[in-house]
C-alpha cells in the first residue's frame, strides 16, 4: 500500500474549504488542524469534500476559542482571478520562475519548476494569494513553501501537480478554494515554524 497523500495540515486561520478542494484525495486518513474542535466546527466546508468526514481530525489541544463575542465583516475581496492574462513579474526559483502580479497574487509558474520557497514579500509587494490554477499541472513541482501573510488559495491552484510531495502553508491562510489540492500526492503534513 502506498503512503500517498494520507495526511494534511490545515492552518488555524482557514475559514472556508471550497467545492471539491480535496477531490481525488481518497487515501487521506488524517487531518492535522491548528485549532480546537470548536473552531473546526465553524469552518464552512463546501460540497464534495466527503473525504474530510472519514479522515481522523487531530486538533490542537492548546487552542481555546475566545469567550468574548466578536464580529467580522465579510470580505468582498476577489482573490480568484484567472491566470490566462499576462503572467506578471517573474521570481526565480529552482527550475524556472514563479509569476506574481502587483496585487500580491501568485499567477503562475514555469512547467520546469521543481521547488520554491516563496517569501512574504517580493519586490516590495506582499504575497497574499495564490491565483486560480497558478500551479495547475506543474507535474515537476515537488515541494513549495509559503511564508506568513498568504491568506487565499485559488480554484485549482495545485490541481494535477502529480509530483508535489510537500507543501507548507502558513497559519495565515484563511481560504482554500474549490479543487485547490485536487489529485496531488502529499505524503506528510508540514507546518510553518
Amino acid at each position: 500500500a502506498s503512503d500517498v497523500y494520507k495526511r494534511q495540515t490545515i492552518p488555524i486561520g482557514v475559514t472556508n474549504i471550497g467545492f471539491c478542494a480535496f477531490t481525488g484525495c481518497k487515501n487521506l486518513t488524517d487531518i492535522y488542524y491548528g485549532g480546537c474542535q470548536e473552531r473546526w466546527n465553524t469552518i464552512y466546508i463546501e460540497d464534495y469534500n466527503n473525504v474530510l468526514n472519514s479522515a481522523a481530525i487531530h486538533y490542537n489541544p492548546l487552542d481555546v476559542m475566545p469567550t468574548t463575542e466578536t464580529t467580522t465583516e465579510p470580505t468582498t475581496q476577489n482573490t480568484t482571478e484567472t491566470t490566462t492574462e499576462v503572467k506578471g513579474k517573474a521570481y526565480p526559483v529552482n527550475g524556472g520562475n514563479i509569476y506574481y502580479n502587483a496585487k500580491g497574487m501568485i499567477t503562475g509558474c514555469d512547467r520546469n519548476v521543481v521547488s520554491a520557497e516563496i517569501p512574504n514579500e517580493i519586490g516590495g509587494i506582499a504575497i497574499t494569494a495564490i491565483g486560480d490554477r497558478a500551479f495547475y499541472n506543474c507535474d515537476k513541482l515537488e515541494s513549495i513553501e509559503f511564508s506568513e501573510g498568504l491568506t487565499d488559495i485559488g480554484y485549482g491552484a495545485f490541481a494535477l501537480c502529480g509530483g508535489l510531495r510537500s507543501i507548507a502553508l502558513p497559519d495565515s491562510v484563511t481560504s482554500i478554494s474549490e479543487s485547490a489540492l485536487s489529485l496531488i500526492h502529499i505524503s506528510e503534513p508540514t507546518r510553518q515554524a
